[in-house]
């Protein structure tokens, strides 16, 4: 069978969840399948769509280069400079098969695509971009968790990204939209208190630039929602393009089949790992050694955990591996709040370093803010018999199961501390959740699942080119 998977980018210059867990299963299925990988090379010299090709192991690789100049918000889910290399991919590489593992800079064309050419579709929800236009991670910028799909919240969160692309429709619509702002009458406001609220006889026309500024607003938070409207519809619409969808938690296919897709033709397949070589530690009757891996941004809590860290007594330890310079301003504020003599700060892991360090902790914290999914931060723990302190949210607590006891909610820092004080204190509790370490699947399972999802959609199956079970 020939593999190809598809992504919004790709290691060495991103290292991140959705990346890892890519070059995991195209390696573990290049052993018995062909396998390439197209994705999106961001910032690249060439021009957007062109393809460089080159091989990682037995793994074939595309490099779709993609400069993310959008002077329209609908060209972030939908780019046609793109699309030749697409094409370009999928004629050099004949996959039987197309696995999207995420459509971010790639657009909603590459179903369509591959669906021309007899090419039926997989898809796995890794996180929330179908619906959520701002990262995908359903989180606004007061760090709190977006819990309801609401046309006018959304469009206010991408409002930033419409702005600039309004403003870069030229000087001259600029200009008439300051003299139609300068022509709207508005109330003129006594400055007293009593009648602060009553009109005067008649309209008075203030300065320009208050007036203006306030249409601009409305223009853009209307421009917003319209925008998040049309977004919606057309990813509704691409729904039917991907034979099957593939949840690695139940929580992500709950909010998939809420915002819209088919609950038969959206699958729970949960992830696999296998970390050959590496052996925990034995476990500790009290934990001193604990750990974060992950991306240091606001929507995975790490300003959270160092706050509760401090109540720990001063032999604990606190290793924060994750890069420092994706959000810069917010690793200074971490820092800030670090204030425990163990924390530190310990940079971005490599891949394959990573089990090494987690190997030697007495417990794995993931304080994440947002729904998250099926993090590999919790698999890879687990996978070594380290217990995982995490926060209740998303697919974190059907991942833990009987862990619970570790569980705390999201933001809430004095939970977090006294889960972690009991781990560092009770004699025996930390060993005890240790012992209590599920199962995680080794990743030959899982791509034994994949391929029979893979030979489910292809020819023959129950699922036929028009997206429908039949």
């Amino acid at each position: 069978m020939r593999i190809l998977h598809a992504l919004h980018d790709y290691l060495p210059e991103q290292v991140a969840g959705i990346e890892v867990y890519t070059n995991r299963v195209a390696h573990d299925q290049a052993r018995q399948h062909e396998v390439g990988i197209l994705f999106a090379r961001l910032g690249a010299s060439a021009s957007a769509g062109d393809v460089e090709t080159s091989v990682e192991g037995a793994v074939s690789l595309f490099a779709l280069a993609q400069d993310r100049r959008w002077h329209r918000f609908e060209r972030t889910w939908l780019d046609p400079r793109v699309e030749p290399g697409i094409e370009r991919g999928l004629d050099a590489f004949r996959p039987d098969v197309v696995h999207v593992q995420h459509l971010g800079n790639l657009g909603l064309s590459l179903p369509r695509i591959a669906r021309r050419r007899g090419i039926p579709v997989v898809m796995t929800l890794h996180d929330h971009w179908l619906s959520c236009a701002s990262g995908g991670q359903r989180f606004h910028a007061d760090r709190t968790r977006c819990e309801v799909l609401d046309e006018s919240r959304c469009g206010a969160c991408v409002s930033s990204q419409i702005g600039p692309a309004l403003r870069m429709r030229g000087a001259r619509q600029r200009a008439r939209l300051r003299r139609a702002a300068s022509a709207v009458p508005v109330l003129d406001r006594s400055p007293s208190g009593d009648d602060r609220d009553a009109p005067s006889p008649t309209p008075t026309r203030p300065g320009r630039s208050g007036v203006a500024k306030r249409v601009w607003t409305s223009l853009v938070r209307h421009a917003g929602q319209r925008a998040i409207e049309a977004r919606w519809s057309a990813l509704r619409a691409f729904a039917s393009e991907v034979d099957l969808f593939v949840s690695p938690s139940g929580d992500m296919r709950r909010g998939a089949i809420e915002f819209g897709l088919e609950e038969g033709r959206c699958l729970h397949v949960p992830h696999g790992l296998s970390l050959e070589g590496e052996v925990g530690r034995p476990p500790a009757e009290r934990a001193r050694r604990f750990g974060y891996v992950g991306s240091i941004v606001p929507h995975k809590g790490v300003h959270d955990l160092v706050r509760a860290f401090e109540t720990l007594p001063e032999d604990a330890r606190l290793d924060l591996w994750g890069s420092l310079d994706d959000a810069p301003a917010y690793v200074a504020e971490v820092r800030a709040w670090a204030r425990h003599p163990g924390i530190r700060f310990r940079g971005e892991a490599r891949p394959n370093e990573v089990a090494g360090h987690v190997a030697a902790l007495d417990a794995v914290i993931v304080p994440s803010v947002w729904r998250e999914n099926a993090p590999l931060s919790i698999l890879e723990a687990l996978a070594l018999g380290r217990p995982v302190v995490a926060s209740r949210v998303g697919g974190h607590p059907e991942l833990l199961g009987a862990l619970e006891p570790l569980l705390f909610e999201p933001g809430d820092v004095p939970a977090l501390a006294a889960v972690l004080r009991r781990l560092a204190d009770e004699p025996g509790f930390a060993r005890s959740m240790a012992e209590r370490v599920p199962r995680v699947p080794p990743i030959e399972e899982h791509t034994a699942a994949l391929e029979a999802i893979y030979r489910r959609v292809g020819p023959g199956s129950a699922f036929p080119r028009d997206g429908s079970p039949s």
